[in-house]
């Protein structure tokens, strides 16, 4: 073998050596180093974001109208409350007078055109109506509850939630899916309702809410850190020292 082939051979056979050595330590080390706590975790995570905020955004509110006279009792207001804390819209519950002839359409145009109100879901309770009725381009929906609360039964509250729930998402573009604990599934039946127990929206379905939510103009709220809030401009002032130290780096990086 030609000298300079052996000069060339021995000088990798060193770097990789050396580099055996390096990987050698650097496992060693991060095998000395125990693993961080739940604790130590999230307290990581909290000096570097700064916590968690609800950035609220401007727009219309999804109004529940109550045009029952008093027989939904207090599920319009709870229902709204829910829709608006899973949708991240901005959501709330007014009490409305029967309609006349049992057709609520004028009302809810009444309410449309009222205030910040963008898209209304109204429930009214008469047996001579359909269960549901849902106009996305005209921005609302109809639930009959009489036909929830005349079916008697003690669950009949809960249906009445997840047949609201139905209105307002049918209205805003979901459509039937098989997830076991989405409520917009095939309903024929007062008593379909009962096949699912929960409120939790498959992907797809909340991406098509959301995009309705959007071109209707109603409001959405998104959580964001409070480092992101602060590089937006629109932080509150700090309210403890992992905050301050947030603001305190951001500001300092803008001048």
């Amino acid at each position: 073998m030609k000298k300079g082939s052996v000069t060339v051979t021995r000088g990798l056979v060193v770097v990789l050596m050396a580099a055996a050595a390096l990987v050698a330590a650097a496992e060693e080390a991060g095998a000395a180093k125990p693993a961080l706590t739940p604790e130590e975790r999230q307290a990581r995570m909290l000096a570097t974001t700064g916590g968690l905020l609800t950035a609220h955004g401007q727009g219309g509110t999804l109004l529940l109208l109550d045009m029952t006279g008093g027989r939904a009792g207090g599920t319009v207001a709870e229902t709204a409350k829910l829709l608006g804390d899973v949708l991240k819209l901005k959501v709330r519950a007014e009490a409305g007078e029967p309609p006349g002839g049992g057709d609520p359409s004028a009302g809810i145009r009444a309410a449309l055109g009222s205030g910040d109100v963008a898209a209304v879901v109204a429930v009214v309770a008469d047996r001579a109506r359909p269960a549901l009725l849902v106009a996305p381009e005209d921005r609302w929906a109809a639930v009959n509850a009489a036909r929830v609360l005349d079916a008697g039964g003690d669950t009949r509250d809960v249906r009445l939630r997840k047949q609201i729930w139905r209105a307002a998402g049918l209205m805003m573009g979901a459509g039937n899916t098989g997830s076991p604990q989405c409520p917009f599934r095939p309903v024929l039946s007062v008593s379909d309702l009962d096949a699912f127990s929960g409120f939790q929206l498959a992907p797809a379905t909340l991406a098509a809410v959301s995009a309705y939510a959007r071109a209707a103009g109603l409001a959405q709220s998104r959580q964001t850190t409070y480092r992101r809030a602060c590089e937006e401009g629109w932080a509150p002032a700090p309210t403890n020292d992992v905050q301050k130290a947030v603001w305190d780096e951001v500001r300092a990086r803008a001048r």
